[in-house]
C-alpha cells in the first residue's frame, strides 16, 4: 500500500514533468553588447568639470573585438580643447573596466590593458592647433556622468572583453 510520502513523491516528479522548463537566460552577443555600448555613449557629453572642462564622447565604434575612440575635452571659456583619440584598440588585450570616480571627482569607466597602448592627444586654442604628439598608456577613463549608467557600460565593457578572449591573468 502507497504512504502518503510515497504519493507526494510521484506527484512531485509528475509536476516536474509537466511544469515547462525555462532556459537559463542567454547572455547578450558580441554584436548585442557592441551596438548597446555604441547606443549609450557615442555622443555623451558628461557634466562639467570643477576645472571647467567638459567632456564628449566624440566617436565610438567596433569592429567585432576591435573599438575606435575618440573623447574631446572642451573648456568653452578660455576656448581650449584636447582630442584624444584610441585606434583599433584590441579588446582582447583589455584586462578589466571599473567604473571609479577619477582624480577631479568625476565619474568615468576605466578600461585596463595588458600592454601599453597608443593615445594620440592633439591640444588647441582659440581653434588653433597648439600641440599634437602621441604616448603610450594603459589605461582609458571614458567620462560617464551618470554613475548608474558607468556601472552598467563597466559591466557591458567586462562582458565584451570576456567575449573578446580578454581578461586572461598573467603568469606574474
Amino acid at each position: 500500500m502507497p504512504t502518503a510520502a510515497t504519493s507526494l513523491d510521484t506527484l512531485q516528479k509528475y509536476a516536474d514533468k509537466t511544469q515547462p522548463q525555462t532556459k537559463p537566460a542567454q547572455e547578450p552577443s558580441l554584436q548585442e553588447t557592441t551596438s548597446w555600448l555604441t547606443e549609450k555613449l557615442d555622443g555623451l557629453r558628461a557634466n562639467p568639470s570643477d576645472d571647467g572642462y567638459r567632456d564628449r564622447i566624440e566617436h565610438l565604434s567596433f569592429q567585432r573585438c576591435n573599438m575606435d575612440l575618440e573623447i574631446v575635452m572642451e573648456n568653452e571659456s578660455v576656448g581650449g580643447k584636447i582630442i584624444r583619440t584610441y585606434t583599433f584598440l584590441t579588446l582582447a588585450d583589455a584586462t578589466v573596466a571599473v567604473d571609479a570616480h577619477n582624480t577631479a571627482g568625476d565619474m568615468a569607466v576605466w578600461l585596463r590593458f595588458h600592454r601599453n597602448i597608443d593615445q594620440y592627444e592633439s591640444s588647441y586654442g582659440d581653434g588653433q592647433l597648439l600641440k599634437k604628439e602621441q604616448s603610450k598608456v594603459n589605461t582609458i577613463p571614458i567620462p560617464i556622468s551618470d554613475e548608474f549608467l558607468a556601472a552598467r557600460a563597466a559591466k557591458a565593457f567586462n562582458h565584451l572583453i570576456k567575449l573578446c578572449g580578454g581578461a586572461k591573468k598573467e603568469p606574474f
